[in-house]
């Protein structure tokens, strides 16, 4: 049978990262009478009830001085927004 979602949790949390892991998709929308095909590259898979759902993991480092918020705002949060 399957586990409690409190142990589902831990087990998947126990997992060794693989940080040269990666999934590919490959969607196709439909916006009007317009079809878009977008391919997204995400860090992770997680499969409920057969169901795929992949996520992207964002890090960054403490923001400690104006430098560093400086830095997250003109590199990493551009880029984060790009890929939301």
């Amino acid at each position: 049978g399957r586990g409690s979602a409190h142990t589902q949790q831990a087990e998947a949390t126990a997992r060794v990262v693989n940080a040269n892991e990666e999934f590919c998709a490959i969607l196709r929308l439909k916006l009007a009478d317009t079809v878009i095909f977008m391919a997204a590259e995400c860090d992770c898979e997680e499969v409920t009830h057969g169901e795929r759902r992949y996520v992207e993991l964002k890090t960054s480092k403490l923001i400690r001085e104006q430098r560093d918020r400086t830095s997250f705002e003109k590199h990493k949060l551009l880029k984060f927004w790009l890929q939301s």
